[in-house]
C-alpha cells in the first residue's frame, strides 16, 4: 500500500475554555518525544503553542495546572492541584475543541491530576479522531506511557 503524501502545516495547540485559569501544557509526537511546552502564552494565564508539524500524523496534548514540568515518554510531574481542588483543563487545536478532563488533587478527589489526549491529523490538517489518554493513575507521580500502550492494544484488537 502506498502512504498517503506528508506536508508540513501550522497546529496551534491551546488551553482555551479551561476552568483552571493557570495552565500549563505539552504537545509530544506519536513516539512520546517532546515537541513543546508552554506556560503563559495564551489568554492571560493559559497555554498556547505553535507547531510546524508533519501531517498525517498522530499528536498528544497533556498538561495541568501551573508549575507542572514535562519530559519524554509523556512524563508529566510537579506540584499538581491542592487539597480538595478540582478543575477542568480543555485542549483546542487549530480552534477546534477536542477535549476537556476534570483533574483534581488525587488524594482528596481520586480525579486525575494531568490529562493527556491523543489527536490523529490529516494530510488537511483535519482532526480525524480524538481518544482521551488520560490514565487514573497520572498523579503527582511520574507519568510514563502506560496509557499509551493500552491505546495501542486496544487499537490493535479492534
Amino acid at each position: 500500500s502506498i502512504a498517503p503524501p506528508t506536508r508540513v502545516a501550522t497546529l496551534v495547540f491551546t488551553t482555551e475554555g479551561s476552568s483552571i485559569t493557570d495552565t500549563e501544557m505539552a504537545v509530544w509526537d506519536a513516539d512520546g518525544n517532546l515537541l513543546d511546552e508552554d506556560d503563559d502564552s495564551g489568554y492571560g494565564a493559559l497555554s498556547r503553542t505553535t507547531i510546524e508539524a508533519v501531517v498525517p500524523a498522530v499528536y498528544y496534548v497533556g498538561g495541568s495546572e501551573y508549575a507542572t514540568a514535562f519530559g519524554s515518554n509523556f512524563e508529566m510531574s510537579g506540584e499538581g492541584l491542592e487539597l480538595g481542588e478540582t478543575g477542568t483543563i480543555t485542549f483546542v487545536v487549530n480552534d477546534e475543541v477536542i477535549g476537556t478532563k476534570l483533574l483534581g488533587d488525587q488524594l482528596s478527589t481520586g480525579l486525575p491530576e494531568y490529562a493527556l489526549f491523543r489527536v490523529e491529523i490529516g494530510g488537511n490538517s483535519r482532526i480525524l479522531s480524538v481518544e482521551d489518554a488520560t490514565s487514573s493513575s497520572m498523579s503527582s507521580a511520574l507519568f510514563f506511557s502506560t496509557a499509551t500502550t493500552q491505546l495501542r492494544l486496544v487499537e490493535i484488537g479492534e
